[in-house]
């Protein structure tokens, strides 16, 4: 039972390591993850909050909790439910208003 608990282990943190973010920045920039947006392809504030942070330019890591693995189980550790939610820099800001999101990223100096 322990071995195969194990190697049920092994084959998640494999899964885990292939299942690549749908990103607007370069693998490179990727490492520092500034801004990281947990959304759906069918939410229209999503879809709103990806389209303020191409207006002011902000680069951001965007996980679709229903495709993404990884970015499902991080989501899962803010236990909030809906979307969107927004990780600036360890600020979790969870639903769109954009004065909120345009706050925490002044703070957090990303913009």
């Amino acid at each position: 039972m322990k071995k195969f608990i194990i190697a049920l282990f092994a084959c998640v943190i494999l899964y885990a390591a292939f299942d690549k973010p749908k990103s607007s920045i370069t693998p490179v920039a990727a490492k520092h993850q500034n801004v990281i947006l947990y959304s759906t392809s069918w939410c229209k504030y999503c879809k709103k909050t990806r389209d303020l942070f191409e207006a002011r330019h902000i680069q951001y890591t965007d996980y679709d909790i229903e495709k993404s693995n990884v970015g499902r189980l991080q989501y899962d550790q803010f236990n909030i439910q809906g979307v969107p939610v927004i990780d600036v820099r360890g600020l979790i800001v969870s639903g769109y208003d954009e004065d909120e999101i345009l706050e925490a990223l002044k703070a957090m100096k990303v913009l």
